[in-house]
């Protein structure tokens, strides 16, 4: 059985199949018209058909109505879930059930409606991992933070080993990211060719969009090769200048005392191994500044430490067939042996539910969710009798139905009360909800 995993980090969504890279596709849509670009062809077109772009429904993953939408495209779930059927339909073929690794400070809600949207978009989810988790696996030091940088956010996470490796705690430290830092880089090396050849590469649409196309890959390598000129061939003329690291640094001056300042505060003091998301490669004095922490030694990561962690354990993230695990944590490898021992991942199944999915939208049981019916749109709640009742008692979660209300709960008949876990199924109405788990 072939398995896709999808990294979801909104910079490039990063996708394989057994552990072979796929295709990378960034969190940006464009509306032109009634077409909807999305991933690398919107990301190529954002600065050509600049009247419709979004770039922000990775990073505010909700239902709330956009300002400016489309009849298909009503909000931010819609534009994720188009993202979803385009990665999906890419790989489809070559495989039969996906992994997601997803960032850590996605909170409960987000979460379900991550599911939720999946399901609609027709993925085969099989698992949910914690992207910091993954990228640390096979790490055995007993402090360890993960820093990540997405389009609008820089993330840190915080793993423990205890036998296990865990991700005890994770949040977002910066409130802009690598869409603003290509911005302001951009800035700089227009300034520059202004200076240089009199050349404004941001006074038409198309050489602007060469501009903005070039620079991330450009910072990328530079880790490589410091010292290598920006080159833009515009028409016949290659426009070429030189940049300096401190002229580069300009972009990152509010961006470095805030991960100073959240490092230190989540190490307090004690010896920490810091993890550097290989999208934070090239950036102009970054291990400068971070040698600047004397308690805390710093790796950086290479581009493929999320899938080569999640294939190692690709066996024990998977839950029973119909059924999702979410993994918050994973076996610490003896340094004797390179085989992983057996994970004892947080697996849904032996979770109790928590929300039910009616397509891209999840409602929370917590405490009681009483139903009086449900349609294609939305679940009815009952304000009397209800039909259908799901509630949590003693960490535990329950289903009763009404004798004659018509409730199967994985197609058997319930009155209640039942004992229900994550991954089962539950209809009427011609509808089916599924639960899931989310702590």
């Amino acid at each position: 059985m072939a398995t896709g995993l999808i990294e979801l980090n909104d910079s490039g969504i990063n996708v394989s199949v057994d552990g072979k890279n796929m295709l990378q596709s960034p969190g940006y849509a464009v509306l032109d018209g009634k077409r909807l670009l999305l991933g690398t062809e919107a990301m190529n077109n954002a600065r050509l058909l600049p009247r419709w772009t979004n770039t922000r429904f990775w990073q505010q993953l909700d239902t709330n109505p956009l300002q400016v939408g489309a009849a298909n495209v009503r909000h931010h779930a819609d534009l994720a879930c188009a993202h979803f059927e385009q990665i999906w339909e890419a790989i489809r073929g070559t495989a039969d059930e996906v992994v997601l690794s997803i960032p850590g400070d996605y909170g409960r809600a987000e979460l379900g409606l991550l599911l939720g949207i999946a399901q609609e978009a027709g993925l085969p989810v099989r698992a949910v991992v914690d992207t910091a988790l993954a990228a640390a696996a096979g790490h055995a030091e007993p402090n360890l933070l993960y820093l990540d940088i997405h389009l609008h956010r820089v993330t840190l996470s915080h793993l423990q080993t205890d036998g296990q490796l865990r991700r005890s705690q994770a949040r977002s430290i910066v409130d802009n990211g690598l869409y603003t830092l290509w911005d302001r880089w951009a800035n700089i090396i227009a300034g520059q060719m202004i200076q240089t050849s009199r050349f404004d590469p941001l006074h038409q649409a198309a050489s602007e969009q060469q501009l903005y196309d070039l620079v991330p890959g450009w910072i990328a390598q530079r880790d490589q090769r410091p010292t290598q000129a920006f080159n833009l061939q515009y028409g016949v003329v290659q426009h070429s200048v030189n940049l300096s690291t401190e002229q580069l640094l300009g972009a990152c001056a509010n961006l470095y005392p805030q991960l100073l300042q959240a490092i230190k505060v989540e190490s307090r003091g004690n010896p920490m191994h810091l993890l550097l998301s290989h999208r934070l490669q090239g950036f102009p004095g970054l291990l400068d500044t971070l040698a600047l922490l004397g308690q805390v030694t710093t790796e950086q990561l290479g581009p493929n430490a999320v899938r080569q962690g999640a294939q190692q354990y690709l066996p024990q993230l998977r839950g029973n067939p119909g059924q999702v695990s979410y993994i918050t944590s994973l076996p610490v490898p003896s340094r004797t042996t390179s085989r992983p021992a057996t994970a004892t991942a947080s697996r849904a199944v032996s979770r109790p539910a928590s929300h039910v999915l009616l397509g891209s939208h999840a409602t929370a049981i917590n405490p009681v969710l009483k139903l009086a019916g449900i349609s294609a749109e939305a679940l009815q709640m009952a304000t009397e009798q209800a039909r259908c009742t799901l509630y949590q008692r003693a960490n535990q979660t329950f289903i009763e139905a009404a004798f004659d209300a018509g409730v199967t709960l994985n197609k058997q008949p319930v009155t209640g009360p039942v004992l229900v876990t994550a991954g089962d199924i539950v209809q009427f109405d011609g509808q089916s909800l599924t639960l899931i788990s989310t702590s």
